[in-house]
């Protein structure tokens, strides 16, 4: 896994000024951990919680998202749907870009100034936290501030790519942006102006066209996002106050969210095991029980992923982590170059099944389930999944056995010694889990305390080092931040979709028809492959579950269940051409594998995953049993 410190040549004061924001940031990821350790300890040995902690907690989140995102900017390192960039032209490029960072330049200007506002109406009304009694403008204002930089930033990369074209005599194409700007800027106006009569539904629908065309013209997702949401609003009901007030007030409400702390704490905790070792160890200690069997060592790389999907929450980290220890082995003993790497990126889809699981942790955000159940749901289909994974390449193994050869046969002692490899990951799989089912912590804590129990096992290994542990801070900032910029961007678009009522229209168009639930449910699972296809999975759950959600209740489907079934198509959605990530993670690894080899590879384990859809579509119990085994059955209100 590659650190993610600056690397950008930008020696300007506002991108020195960003990196010493990316300190602040991962420094407010450290002292949150700690914090909540440190209250965890306290309240059930000394019967007393940390006063405050819930505040400081939220107020560090705050900071420490706001600060990352210029970061981010500088190194432009925005979550998109770039597949056809590499096709285009250096003109064409650089125009899309600059229309994308005057898009984004818009909207954040209005969000930076709203935040400003808001700063300034709490010093006005001299509103304090409740505990602690600090003024609550303080920690806005430097909200405020780091918005502040992050827009500079952005709107100086919109100048220098509008320079560029100048520079290069392109004319016609800064014209071009321009117009597009302001075709898309007056839409509210234009749109009123034609007065064509169309319901706030048909409304939502255009708007999510427009953010489809936006996205697909690789515009930043958060970016897409945003906009659409604010000219919705605008063309819904023209009024500035109340659209550009929301702005403000929910992006700095979302970031103090104390429920999505658990992502940089989950994050952390990924970060420091990959440093500290786990990985290798889980891959030594698999490979000398399934080495020597027919495609033993791929076998040992997808056990590997499934035991590091144990430590950490996510898909990609997975995938590159285990790659990184298993490919050299693999290819040492002369394993197909494209079966090795499509295992590893299959695996690698693990992390968000096994528990704990970033894509658990935003459907129960979403749909305001418990993680704990979610958890719980994903561990026996994300055994069967790695177990069907397993399956495959002992198939072609045996039928092809010079794509996947036997490894050499280690002893029982052997076996038995390697086994000590694996204490430090069971013992944060005790940690987290047992912590989290005995009640002795919450899952939004269990982040937290795994991220410092992941920091005392690599102490303990003599494997943490300061720039390692500098490292993983840095790759935590820019996970959060990335996310946190579209759950901020889709959680005004989901005002502006409420105010559609198109949720509402979609979940009563579904329950409309007369067939069987289980057509529709097929027609959900299609729509989220072939949106698997095309778009980030985690963006894609949060457009379009809010609309989605409502439906599976209404159709009398388990939403504990729902939710397995949803994590399994993101993961279809990891590895599935054109925008399938961990397949992009696995070959900047094994630059000389073609990625269309990778691609071909992937099929068996696809069809694995979908026959996985099935088998519990027909047997549901095997996702919902542990879970009411260890909270007790569902009571649906």
């Amino acid at each position: 896994m590659s650190s993610q410190a600056p690397t950008s040549q930008q020696p300007s004061f506002l991108g020195k000024l960003a990196d010493r924001l990316a300190s602040l940031s991962g420094g407010c990821v450290g002292v949150m951990a700690l914090l909540i350790g440190l209250d965890v300890v306290a309240r059930h040995a000394f019967n007393k919680s940390v006063t405050g902690v819930l505040e400081i907690e939220e107020m560090l989140m705050a900071v420490m998202v706001f600060a990352s995102f210029a970061f981010i900017q500088k190194e432009e390192r925005h979550i998109r749907i770039d597949m056809f960039m590499q096709y285009f032209s250096v003109t064409l490029q650089n125009s899309l870009n600059l229309f994308s960072y005057a898009i984004g330049s818009i909207f954040y200007v209005f969000m930076t100034w709203r935040l400003f506002l808001l700063a300034h109406t709490k010093y006005i009304s001299s509103e304090y936290t409740l505990d602690l009694e600090i003024p609550l403008y303080y920690f806005i204002f430097i909200v405020s501030l780091c918005a502040l930089l992050f827009t500079l930033i952005l709107i100086l990369q919109t100048i220098k790519y509008a320079a560029k074209l100048i520079a290069d005599k392109r004319f016609l194409a800064l014209f071009i942006v321009i117009l597009g700007l302001i075709a898309l800027c007056t839409i509210p106006w234009w749109f009123r102006a034609l007065d064509l009569g169309l319901t706030r539904s048909i409304q939502g629908v255009l708007g999510m066209c427009l953010l489809m065309s936006l996205i697909f013209l690789s515009v930043p997702i958060a970016f897409a996002m945003g906009m659409v949401g604010m000219l919705g609003m605008l063309t819904l009901n023209m009024n500035f106050g109340a659209t550009f007030s929301s702005l403000g007030s929910s992006s700095f409400n979302y970031a103090t969210s104390y429920v999505l702390s658990v992502i940089p704490m989950f994050c952390l905790m990924g970060e420091i095991a990959y440093h500290s070792g786990i990985s290798r160890d889980l891959f030594n200690s698999a490979n000398a029980w399934l080495g020597h069997k027919p495609g033993g060592l791929a076998m040992a790389g997808v056990a590997g992923c499934a035991g590091f999907a144990a430590v950490s929450g996510d898909s990609l980290a997975t995938a590159v982590t285990m790659s990184s220890v298993s490919l050299p082995e693999m290819r040492a003993k002369k394993y197909d170059p494209g079966l090795s790497c499509a295992c590893l990126a299959a695996g690698g889809t693990l992390g968000i099944l096994i528990p704990p699981s970033i894509g658990f942790i935003f459907y129960s955000i979403i749909t305001e389930e418990s993680v704990g159940r979610l958890f719980m749901a994903g561990v026996v289909p994300g055994l069967m999944l790695a177990s069907l994974f397993c399956l495959v390449l002992y198939v072609i193994a045996i039928r092809q056995p010079e794509r996947a050869p036997r490894g050499a046969v280690t002893s029982f002692s052997e076996k038995m010694r390697s086994l000590r490899g694996i204490t430090g990951m069971l013992g944060l799989i005790v940690l987290i889990m047992g912590g989290i089912l005995t009640g002795f912590f919450t899952p939004t804590e269990g982040g937290a305390v795994g991220a410092l129990g992941a920091i005392g096992i690599a102490l303990l290994k003599r494997k943490l080092t300061w720039k390692n542990f500098k490292d993983s801070l840095y790759v935590t900032l820019e996970i959060t931040g990335k996310l946190m910029l579209i759950l901020i961007s889709v959680n005004f678009l989901g005002i502006f979709l409420a105010n559609t009522r198109l949720p509402q229209f979609l979940a009563e168009f579904f329950t409309s028809f007369e067939s069987s639930r289980y057509l529709v449910l097929v027609g959900i699972v299609i729509f989220y492959l072939i949106m698997g296809c095309l778009m980030n999975v985690l963006p894609l759950v949060l457009l379009s579950l809010p609309s989605i959600f409502p439906t599976v209740q209404a159709l009398g489907f388990d939403p504990i269940w729902f939710g397995v079934i949803v994590v399994i198509l993101m993961e279809a959605g990891q590895i599935t051409p054109p925008v399938g990530v961990n397949v992009y993670a696995i070959s900047s690894c094994a630059k000389d594998v073609p990625m269309e080899q990778i691609f071909k590879n992937i099929l068996p384990f696809f069809l694995m995953m979908l026959f996985l859809v099935l088998v519990l579509t027909i047997f549901p119990e095997i996702a919902t049993w542990l879970p009411n085994m260890v909270f007790g059955p569902r009571i649906v209100v």
